[in-house]
């Protein structure tokens, strides 16, 4: 059986990769902005400091040199990226480790 180990924390936007060919609609990310800036005032009004982006995208390393690749969350990245944030909340996937299950005779 594979587990998977996830880290939560800050990731670049400018780090993260995604696939250009899936479709987004401009008005859906538009409805996204606009929300993510009226959440922001909201909060500046106030005092409170603004979070950003609530939910994680979830990531993987893509290489040995700080990049991701984007699994889950193309929006939040896309809308995150027109409301000029620099970082986004990421769940980041490690990959699997082969774990024995139960059923699994010991070697």
């Amino acid at each position: 059986m594979k587990t998977q180990e996830f880290t939560l924390g800050d990731v670049p936007l400018g780090q993260i990769d995604m696939d250009d060919d899936t479709p987004t609609e401009a008005d859906d990310l538009a409805d996204l902005v606009a929300e993510l800036r009226r959440v922001q005032a909201e909060g500046e009004a106030k005092g409170e400091a603004w979070g950003g982006v609530r939910s994680p995208v979830t990531v993987e390393p893509a290489d040995g040199a700080g990049r991701y690749r984007l699994i889950f969350g193309r929006r939040r990245v896309l809308a995150a990226r027109l409301a000029g944030l620099e970082t986004i909340p990421a769940l980041v996937e490690h990959g699997g480790a082969v774990v024995p299950s139960k059923e699994t005779p010991d070697a």
